[in-house]
């Protein structure tokens, strides 16, 4: 099944000769078929009156009614194709497959890992970026903690998997690695010698 609905055109089924032709249980009957069809694999139905009988829901009315209902379907190497549905189905199948083929190249791996090494890069070399950061950040070592977050997880198998998952088709990197500081699975400390002494009492306690 290529999409879970399918276009429904009101004014053509209400203007219909056809459909105006078929009581309401023919009408019923039909629609029926058609939702049946769209689901199946091809958007086809079975030629055969005993199978369709039960699939409309008309059983011992199918006969009378059958060739009504019929008529509005193609038939070709025993199946029966809805003929407006079927082009419609064609086209739903082409924008899915589409939109697969996108969703794979928005996550294509080469163009990831390019992308990510690209913004970290720039990023290390940013000393006015780097500065607001170990202004938020006090004693955290800013490029060992970004090399951290770069080498053990974004540049990584692991970081593809996660952004694929992801439903945004884009990826704020500069946020990502701003966004890495404040992880302490990320976070590398400046040697002690080199804090402030409030920072090294809030790491280390005041006794030590």
């Amino acid at each position: 099944m290529s999409l879970p609905y399918f276009k429904f055109f009101p004014n053509d089924w209400l203007g219909s000769q056809n459909i105006a032709c078929m009581t309401p249980a023919e009408e019923g009957a039909y629609i029926h078929l058609l939702a049946l069809a769209w689901n199946s694999s091809d958007c086809t139905l079975p030629d055969n009156d005993e199978m369709l009988a039960q699939l409309s829901r008309l059983n011992g009315s199918w006969l009378i009614s059958s060739q009504k209902i019929r008529d509005r379907f193609t038939f070709k190497d025993g199946k029966l194709f809805p003929k407006k549905l079927h082009g419609l189905f064609k086209d739903a199948a082409d924008v899915s497959d589409s939109k697969k083929i996108g969703a794979g190249e928005r996550w294509d791996k080469e163009k990831y890992f390019e992308s990510e090494l690209v913004c970290y890069s720039q990023l290390i070399k940013d000393q006015k970026w780097i500065d607001e950061q170990q202004k938020f950040n006090p004693n955290l070592d800013i490029l060992l903690s970004l090399e951290k977050a770069h080498v053990q997880f974004w540049g990584t198998e692991a970081g593809f998997e996660y952004t694929k998952k992801q439903k945004s088709k884009t990826k704020n990197w500069k946020r990502t690695f701003e966004n890495a500081l404040s992880m302490k699975s990320n976070q590398v400390w400046k040697p002690r010698d080199l804090q402030s002494q409030s920072t090294i009492d809030d790491l280390y306690g005041k006794n030590s």
